[in-house]
């Protein structure tokens, strides 16, 4: 049985009126992260989708940066965050799929 991640997105009020869940996901073998745990910098690298959009959140939620780029392979710097666990939405914006991977910065 495949185990599946659902990212729920609240308002900041929390009052449960703007709840969105997300089960349209990209497939693990159409996006790698790495390396995980890093230090300084992650590569995206996907098979197919050329219009990416990705979120990076705190383990809090907080959102603590979003980029979009148009590139089969991405070198992103994570430099200025501090050490933990962080989640990054990756989505298709052509398909509108998204997947969210863990991360860990050390």
């Amino acid at each position: 049985m495949k185990k599946k991640i659902f990212l729920v997105e609240l308002s900041k009020n929390c009052d449960g009126l703007d709840v969105t869940v997300s089960v349209n996901e990209l497939s693990e073998a159409e996006i790698k992260l790495y390396p995980n745990p890093f230090n300084d910098f992650v590569l995206i690298e996907t098979k197919s989708i050329e219009q990416i959009e990705i979120k990076i959140m705190a383990s809090n939620g907080q959102l603590v940066g979003s980029q979009n780029f148009s590139s089969f392979s991405k070198e992103i710097d994570l430099s200025k965050l501090s050490s933990g666990l962080y989640f990054v939405k990756v989505t298709d914006l052509n398909s509108g799929k998204n997947r969210v991977l863990k991360i860990i910065k050390r």
